[in-house]
């Protein structure tokens, strides 16, 4: 039964963080688990995603980032080697691949999917290119057809960034197995999630070997920053829960917006600002999964197609209700593609008047945090204009669709973005 409607406050995002997960996580730190037992439960999380994934070799780590930067070096990545990656990106995977020595060939995207565009990977793979990075933007698996027979054509090895993607398929297949290798990120916003941690799956056993020596080496994952995250993650649950949130967080937020939302805006940023400088040392990051996070993915896998499913429907449903509306643009699904909707994002020119009409309404929105990368001090020079990824950073906004939400909740959403936009 709902509660008043001031009671029902709409949060731009809920923490995926399952009573299992924490009870797994809990009774680990209880029982002061040592590093055999860590292994063991280390052992069993990648045999578990794995399965899931239809993925021979699946070796945890602790973080997206670190499983990208050990792809690289297992595959023999070299200083000045070219990595062709959408332009529309989180900044940090520039700075991690910069950071390696690689030269980061930014490619714009399409327009209508927003993920990379094929016919931009031909244009800015030179001879010194050795790899494409494809990603799957918000959980929209990317044009894998026409980007692999690009890969081909410029003798490109292929890497799967599937940090938003974990759960979607491209004609019926999970996105992360059509590359030599894939990458998955278990953050707290997403919609598996460990308290950091990440995952490298590939079917080439001699990569697998060169990355599982890597991460034997460097150890696992220390406790302590795990817990403070652990905290961090079961307050921000409680938090954007619709109650809490109504009559806490709710209230704060609308005077920040209304005052300085740029303020705000970067006040939520989850990333230190050294991620965007454009050249990271990521080797100091690396180490493997320890026992409490393999747990809690053990605990959280099941429901992530439950979860999945659940946002299909809302993203569904809200997009029925947008499609057509003046001003309002939504990201397009190719046919072949099963989306996992982490995220969903519309494009619209005067966000911000959007975002506080939305407010009113009781609905909490963000722009997200990820941008044309092309923009960053370190690329300005070599990457040029990428404008669809310009205006996407520009424009972008993103409406809520998390699993909890009803079909009262989603029509509520729509009808608050016509409304808006209608006035205009």
């Amino acid at each position: 039964m709902r509660g008043p409607e001031w009671l029902c406050r709409i949060p731009r995002a809920s923490i995926q963080l399952h009573p299992s997960q924490i009870k797994a996580a809990v009774g680990c730190v209880l029982r002061r688990a040592d590093d055999d037992v860590d292994k063991e439960t280390v052992a069993r999380f990648e045999e578990s995603f794995g399965r899931y994934q239809d993925s021979s070799f699946s070796i945890a780590v602790s973080s997206g980032k670190v499983a990208l930067a050990l792809i690289l070096d297992g595959l023999g990545a070299r200083r000045g080697d070219g990595i062709v990656m959408a332009s529309y990106n989180v900044p940090e995977v520039i700075s991690v691949v910069a950071g390696l020595g690689l030269r980061p060939r930014l490619a714009d995207i399409d327009p209508d999917t927003l993920n990379i565009d094929p016919d931009e990977v031909l244009r800015v793979a030179d001879k010194r290119t050795r790899f494409l990075l494809i990603t799957h933007l918000y959980g929209h698996p990317a044009d894998i057809d026409r980007l692999v027979a690009a890969a081909d054509s410029k003798g490109l090895t292929v890497i799967e960034d599937c940090a938003q993607g974990l759960g979607a398929t491209w004609r019926g297949r999970r996105v992360g197995t059509f590359g030599r290798a894939s990458m998955f990120s278990f953050g707290m916003m997403k919609n598996l999630n460990t308290i950091q941690g990440g995952m490298v799956c590939t079917d080439d056993e001699a990569l697998a070997t060169r990355v599982r020596r890597m991460v034997v080496k460097a150890g696992f994952m220390r406790r302590a920053p795990l817990l403070k995250g652990l905290a961090s993650s079961i307050g921000l649950r409680v938090a954007t829960s619709r109650a809490p949130f109504s009559l806490g967080l709710f209230p704060i937020i609308r005077v920040a917006e209304g005052l300085t939302p740029a303020l705000l805006h970067q006040a939520t940023k989850m990333r230190p600002a050294a991620f965007e400088t454009g050249n990271l040392d990521i080797r100091p990051m690396i180490s493997g999964m320890n026992g409490i996070q393999a747990a809690m993915g053990l605990a959280g896998l099941p429901r992530v197609d439950v979860a999945n499913a659940m946002r299909a429907h809302n993203a569904v449903r809200l997009a029925s209700r947008l499609d057509g509306l003046p001003g309002v643009r939504c990201q397009m699904p190719l046919d072949a593609a099963g989306q996992s909707w982490l995220n969903f994002v519309i494009r619209v020119r005067n966000r911000l008047a959007l975002k506080r009409s939305l407010l009113r309404e009781g609905i909490d929105t963000t722009m997200g945090f990820l941008m044309a990368c092309n923009r960053m001090p370190s690329m300005i020079e070599d990457a040029g204009r990428c404008p669809v990824s310009e205006e996407l950073e520009d424009t972008n906004l993103y409406l809520p669709i998390w699993p909890e939400l009803d079909d009262r909740d989603i029509d509520h959403v729509a009808d608050s973005v016509i409304k808006a936009m209608d006035r205009k």
